[in-house]
């Protein structure tokens, strides 16, 4: 084959493969072209190993074992240079080209830990060229390529390196295939990074959240399997909050100690890890797969973690190719993670914020019907009352004018007793004390509303307060603390004892109800608060936060075995403040 004849034959491969060679993946190119090298050279067989872009062992055509032996283990030996090209072999049934592979020099590779070079000390008869001059490529070798042919076969050097030149043709072409193939992939991945980005930023639904996110990272990974399980930090578990794949209605909503399980190792150490057969690893939790039915293989997990804090595991299982998950697999998941995390956060905000806002709601409903049913129950009957009276009174006027003076007496009392309900309501609502003169002067007045009403002593302390003066708002939002803790004691408390406290710190402005009533089990309470139809406590919370407080109900009281204690707490910068 003539020099003319070999550029003439790599043409046309390159002709022929260019239509396989960005479709297929690395071992089906070497495989075709290995077939037509065979072909072209007239050889028994090939054998060839890579070590980059893309790991691969391949053999085709015929090499006995000696040959074959000889071929795998020729480029394991690290002596000889970088920079020879070939070696002939000649054994006892074979003669072995074996040619050194390069990366590109635009690739701009460096030495891997791949096949390294072999010295000459082993009898070969014939080796490539050495010393600078040689090919750009040749510092660089990233495998190597072993031809067999009959015992006889001989060439002159210069036919060496035009089979040099074709094999390393090959190789080039095949490396900028597979770069090519995998720079789509990662385009391809980076397109997916920004749908489900745009996909799970376009909604604050948590389960649709989780589920695009589930089912987009399945596809993109090649999957056969994925699951996001979220943090119970109370139960110290992680619930398969949305699976995807065959076993996804069995395992939806399932759960799993945090302690157990790859996923739960992830968990606790906050690191990723790929795992490509579980079977050889003792923190699998086979349970799960007990539970499902489904058959797993190999794992990939990341945390999900927001400011630090790990809220999840995304978890991929088994690649639909049956091999494992990759470096680029989990840089991937790890890039997409933070955005899921993000996303998930978002998603809890907003359904707690849409239920503090349903709760609020309810609390502002059921003071509506409080304030109706006290003025149907005061002011409107007494009024009612009255009309009557009027009406007999004007009978009165004309029948026996003589009981007019005691009937007007009458009208009268009932008309002071409207006014102080309606006042007393009023007061309940925004008393006006509490503008004119202070939050001390607004509870000195509803002690004294509250006493003739109360079975027992309301006790007042403003001892520890400091001359500091408070913002209206702030005043505000206390007082309406401060009076529905007073409802609730006579509610619930069969006190004899109350008092209310006032008093600042060096950080905060603090506000005590204490009762030595029965006491309360806060934890059920608030656990069932919305189903007693009973919104104080929430009434307290919120009034507490609108003005960046913090409210604390215990319940027996510190160093008692009964009682209740309302404590709330207001940064005295905020205390003090007109905003």
């Amino acid at each position: 084959m003539t020099a003319r004849d070999l550029v003439e034959v790599a043409t046309d491969l390159l002709d022929h493969l260019n239509h396989f060679s960005h479709r297929d993946d690395s071992k089906t190119f070497w495989q075709r072209a290995l077939t037509w090298l065979q072909e072209q050279t007239c050889a028994n067989g090939a054998w060839l190993e890579l070590s980059a872009p893309t790991p691969l062992a391949l053999c085709v055509g015929e090499l006995d074992k000696t040959s074959l032996a000889f071929a795998q283990t020729w480029g394991t030996e690290p002596a000889l240079a970088p920079e020879a090209g070939f070696e002939v072999h000649r054994l006892a049934d074979a003669t072995l080209l074996c040619v050194w592979l390069h990366a590109p020099a635009s690739a701009g590779a460096a030495p891997t830990r791949g096949p390294r070079p072999r010295g000459r000390g082993d009898g070969s008869l014939d080796a490539g060229p050495r010393g600078h001059g040689g090919p750009a490529w040749a510092d660089v070798p990233v495998g190597y390529l072993a031809l067999s042919f009959p015992p006889e076969t001989s060439w002159p050097d210069n036919k060496c390196t035009q089979f040099q030149g074709a094999i390393q043709a090959l190789h080039t072409l095949s490396h900028q295939a597979t770069t090519l193939a995998q720079t789509q992939d990662r385009l391809h991945r980076f397109q997916h990074l920004y749908e489900v980005g745009q996909a799970i930023s376009s909604t604050l639904d948590l389960d649709q959240v989780l589920k695009q996110s589930a089912d987009r990272v399945t596809e993109v990974l090649r999957a056969e399997a994925s699951t996001l399980m979220l943090v119970d930090e109370d139960k110290r578990e992680l619930v398969f909050k949305i699976p995807a794949g065959p076993a996804e209605h069995v395992l939806r909503e399932q759960r799993m100690p945090m302690d157990k399980g790859i996923a739960g190792w992830v968990a606790t150490h906050g690191e990723p890890v790929i795992i490509p057969d579980v079977d050889t690893d003792n923190r699998f939790y086979t349970q799960i797969d007990t539970l499902s039915g489904f058959r797993t293989r190999s794992i990939m997990a990341v945390p999900l973690q927001v400011k630090g804090k790990i809220i999840g595991i995304a978890e991929v299982i088994n690649k639909i190719d049956g091999g494992s998950f990759t470096a680029d697999d989990q840089q991937w998941l790890s890039i997409l993670a933070p955005l899921i995390g993000a996303a998930i956060e978002n998603a809890r905000l907003f359904t707690a914020l849409r239920e503090e806002h349903d709760r609020i709601i309810a609390a502002e409903e059921q003071v509506r019907h409080e304030l109706a049913r006290n003025l149907h129950d005061g002011p409107a009957q007494i009024l009612s009352a009255i009309i009557l009276n009027i009406d007999m009174a004007r009978r009165q006027l004309a029948a026996r004018p003589e009981k007019m003076a005691t009937e007007l007496n009458f009208l009268e009392s009932l008309a002071q007793e409207a006014n102080q309900e309606v006042r007393g309501l009023l007061f309940s609502l925004r008393p006006l004390a509490l503008e004119s003169h202070g939050l001390t002067a607004a509870l000195t007045q509803l002690v004294e509303r509250a006493r003739p009403h109360t079975t027992y002593e309301i006790h007042l302390d403003f001892n520890a307060l400091s001359s500091t003066s408070i913002a209206p708002r702030v005043s505000s939002m206390l007082f309406v603390i401060i009076q529905e803790a007073l409802n609730n004691t006579t509610k619930h408390a069969s006190a004899q004892n109350v008092t209310i406290r006032l008093g600042t710190s060096a950080e905060h402005l603090w506000a005590e109800i204490e009762d030595d009533g029965v006491g309360f089990d806060v934890q059920e309470v608030d656990a069932h608060y919305n189903q007693r139809n009973s919104f104080g406590l929430l009434n307290m919370r919120e009034r507490a936060r609108l003005i960046d407080g913090g409210i604390a109900i215990r319940s027996p009281r510190p160093g008692q075995t009964a009682g209740t204690q309302v404590r709330v707490e207001v940064p005295l910068e905020r205390a003090c403040s007109t905003g």
